[in-house]
């Protein structure tokens, strides 16, 4: 699928330090992810589908562990995003470097 041009106007014009933004902050999520799937809990932090579907099974069995603590980190994300939204649907946004008003 090809990048129309108003869409590649528009990532060219960007800050070369909102873009290394992002990269650094997608290589720390994946971090994240890895450590939480490789590490403690075996819980995916941000592909959500899988933890629903576990927190059904949780609840199909009964198992009251699992149902709070799966539970817990799905109404954890659930709080991020509503915050995030928040915070990105405000209707302008300061910076140091510039201001932006929608």
């Amino acid at each position: 699928m090809a990048l129309d041009h108003e869409t590649t106007d528009m990532i060219t014009k960007l800050p070369k330090w909102i873009l290394w933004g992002g990269a650094i902050l997608a290589f720390s999520a994946g971090c994240v992810n890895t450590a939480a799937l490789m590490g403690f809990a075996r819980l995916s932090v941000s592909h959500v589908t899988g933890n629903v579907s576990l927190f059904a099974a949780a609840v199909a069995y009964m198992d009251a562990r699992s149902i709070l603590y799966i539970g817990a980190l799905l109404l954890s994300f659930l709080a991020g995003a509503i915050l995030s939204g928040y915070v990105i649907g405000q209707t302008c946004c300061y910076c140091r470097f510039w201001q932006v008003r929608y």
